[in-house]
């Protein structure tokens, strides 16, 4: 007993000492994927507005599918943004609907905004005519 206690200090320092570098590589690893994912967004949606397209939860891209970039995670993260950012979804969620009926509720609103930044020229194109 008294030997496996003497090792435990000697593992918490290691573990300790590699902390700095974990957090570092995964830092670099969210920026990444924070760009790589405002890349897809202007690709799929290139009239969704530069400050949306670039902005970011802190929650998109940490589950495995966001971190990978699968197809969808642009696509629900899109969808998310709008549904918090350009419905009423959060106040009818606070007036107790469910998420469900909620989603329901602003679907169109959703499916018109993305039809919109879907639309017209790209990103690009548009601060060349600025």
């Amino acid at each position: 007993m008294r030997e496996h206690k003497s090792k435990l200090p000697h593992w918490r320092d290691e573990r300790a000492a590699r902390r700095p570098l974990y957090t570092l590589r995964r830092e670099q690893q969210d920026l990444e994927v924070v760009a790589a994912m405002a890349r897809s967004i202007r690709e799929l949606y290139p009239r969704c507005p530069a400050a949306e397209a670039e902005r970011g939860s802190g929650r998109v891209g940490r589950s495995a599918a966001g971190r990978s970039l699968e197809e969808a995670a642009p696509v629900l993260a899109v969808k998310a943004w709008i549904r918090h950012n350009h419905t009423e979804y959060d106040e009818l969620l606070m007036r107790g609907y469910d998420r469900l009926s909620t989603r329901d509720v602003v679907h169109d609103e959703v499916q018109e905004v993305l039809a919109e930044w879907t639309r017209g020229p790209s990103l690009e194109d548009r601060k060349e005519r600025n």
